[in-house]
């Protein structure tokens, strides 16, 4: 009662940002690239060349749930609220989530857990002691 998968999908989002900022920001001779500035000069594409391509996914924070465009581009594509992203999101993991298999030993760890919980359920209480 005080979960909730929407917010834990959304909390995601914001561990995997914190999680690129808190990594930082190499900085090297290949991470300054300074022969491909050379090289594509003030009105060139970086996008065609081998070292963008190498570095732009790893470097980079891609969202599932935030939207990055402007207002106007948001608007023109639907006006989605991030609410609708999230519960859009949260259908998704839940259709196509498979969960990986749990080792035996630590299935049969569960299994002592739950059985020990039950007996203690089962058990009967005994009565509150009488006043006087």
């Amino acid at each position: 009662m005080t979960g909730s998968v929407f917010r834990l999908t959304m909390m995601d989002e914001a561990i995997g940002y914190a999680r690129r900022i808190t990594r930082g920001i190499e900085v090297n001779e290949d991470t300054l690239a300074v022969e491909v500035i050379n090289n594509v000069g003030p009105n060139g594409h970086y996008l065609r060349e081998p070292h963008t391509r190498r570095h732009y996914k790893s470097e980079f924070f891609y969202p599932k749930l935030l939207d990055r465009r402007n207002y106007e581009e948001w608007e023109m594509m639907g006006s989605q609220r991030m609410s609708d992203r999230v519960i859009a999101r949260v259908h998704e993991i839940l259709a196509t989530h498979e969960a990986s298999p749990i080792k035996p030993e630590t299935q049969r760890v569960i299994e002592e857990v739950l059985e020990a919980a039950e007996e203690r359920v089962r058990e009967p209480h005994s009565p509150a002691p009488a006043g006087n």
